[in-house]
Order: structure tokens, then C-alpha cells, then sequence
């Protein structure tokens, strides 16, 4: 779900990102971003057609850029793909550890949704591998 800088589409710049990096890239997956000068944070990549953008939010669509929503603030920002990375409540990948508590507590809120994204991740791969899993159509009685 990458903008590709006009009218909102996708871009060939996807076609250079390994398939890896595709995949944590989707919307919904929790991941570590890095927003400007600040520190890598979690957060969670948002698909922009179904998240209510502001007008600056808009204008600063840039090509290569996934939307993030950070845990703990809440804010929406566009980051390079380049600068995701796979959420791991273990591994800070900032180099200074960041010790506020609202760093902690976007960790938890992180840790607690990817939890619950790995398991919708899991039952869709079972829905698709076991097609009587699938959503059965409601049948009403006849007398």
C-alpha cells in the first residue's frame, strides 16, 4: 500500500521492495517505524483509503511512504518503507534505549496487537488452506 506521489495509486516502487519487507509492510501489521528525527517507535501500518487522513496529512503524501500509526499517541504520519522494521517487543532497534513510560506503555499496547494481528493472519491462512472453514452462508429453517 505504498503512494506512489499522484492521485493516490500504487507505484512501481513496490517492484523494489523484497517481498519480506512487502509483507510487514501490510495494513494492520505492528512494526517498528521511525518518524522524522524521532526514535523508532511501534506502530501500526494503516491502509490510507480506509484511514481519515487530514488535508496536511494529504499534501505531505511523499512516493515510497507507508502510512503508521504510532501506539501511545495515536498520531498518523507517512514513513519511507525504509524505515520500518518487524516489531519486537524485545528488541529495541534504537540505538539509546528510550526509557519514558510512554515509550513502555506503546510497547505493551504493540505487543497486545500483534497478538491479535497474528491470530486474524492465522485463521485467513486456514479460511484459504481449508475452504470448509470458510464463512458458511446463514440458512434459515422451513417448517
Amino acid at each position: 500500500a505504498l503512494y506512489n506521489g499522484e492521485g493516490g495509486g500504487h507505484s512501481n516502487v513496490e517492484d523494489d521492495i523484497p517481498l519480506s519487507t512487502r509483507r510487514l509492510l501490510r495494513p494492520g501489521s505492528v512494526v517498528y517505524a521511525q518518524y522524522a528525527c524521532y526514535p523508532y517507535w511501534p506502530a501500526c501500518i494503516r491502509e490510507p483509503a480506509r484511514t481519515q487522513l487530514s488535508n496536511e496529512l494529504l499534501r505531505n503524501r511523499r512516493p515510497a511512504m507507508v502510512l503508521a500509526r504510532f501506539y501511545g499517541t495515536g498520531n498518523l504520519e507517512w514513513v519511507h518503507w525504509k524505515k520500518v522494521l518487524p516489531f519486537d517487543a524485545q528488541q529495541d532497534p534504537n540505538t539509546t534505549p528510550v526509557s519514558s513510560s510512554s515509550y513502555r506503555v506503546a510497547l505493551s499496547a504493540a505487543s497486545n496487537a500483534q497478538v491479535r494481528f497474528q491470530k486474524k493472519e492465522e485463521k485467513q491462512a486456514q479460511k484459504q488452506s481449508n475452504p470448509s472453514l470458510r464463512k458458511r452462508t446463514k440458512r434459515t429453517k422451513t417448517q
